[in-house]
């Protein structure tokens, strides 16, 4: 098991933002204050959620509330200390996964970033020629495979995936040697 890398399920705030300081302070009540946090994530308390202790039971036993769904913004907020767990949970999970988090160790190559300057053209390119012959082929909309292939290579030797193939091997090469990776 490889932990998540910092900026995994991270989002931003568009440059554009008339009032980018509220965004983030709004951000940051919700990520601490355990209150607008159950709010956030659970929905209305009484309705959508109830507390037994500390575990939630969802929707509130006694009412005709749905279980409220963030949606996918749901999983970027996620604040491990404030995350409730529910009261029909498996007790072994816990321990289960302390055990699994035992085994995790860094990625390594997590952090490794293509500098695109010298085949931003060939990186275009061959991102167009893979989802032209690419995903037809992938979802099998071709009626001869073996041709559709071969002009799918053909397409991509065209593109420059040769120099493109090239450029990440040298960088990565160089990140190997830079983080002392064997």
């Amino acid at each position: 098991m490889i932990p998540n890398v910092i900026n995994q399920d991270g989002f931003a705030l568009p440059k554009s933002a008339p009032n980018p300081e509220r965004c983030l302070r709004i951000l940051e009540e919700i990520k601490t204050d355990s209150a607008l946090y159950d709010t956030f994530m659970y929905g209305v308390k009484g309705y959508n959620y109830e507390l037994e202790g500390e575990k939630i039971i969802a929707p509130a036993p006694g009412t005709e509330g749905a279980v409220y769904d963030p949606a996918s913004i749901g999983w970027a907020m996620r604040t491990e200390p404030l995350i409730r767990t529910s009261a029909t949970e498996w007790e072994g999970f816990a321990p289960l996964m302390t055990e699994i988090k035992e085994l995790a160790v860094d990625n390594k190559f997590g952090p490794a970033v293509l500098d695109q300057t010298e085949v931003s053209a060939e990186l275009a390119a061959v991102t167009q020629v893979a989802q032209q012959y690419g995903t037809p082929l992938n979802i099998g909309l071709v009626e001869d495979v073996d041709a559709a292939i071969e002009q799918y290579r053909k397409a991509l030797t065209d593109a420059g995936i040769d120099a493109l193939v090239s450029e990440i091997k040298t960088q990565m090469l160089e990140y190997y040697t830079e983080k002392g990776i064997s």
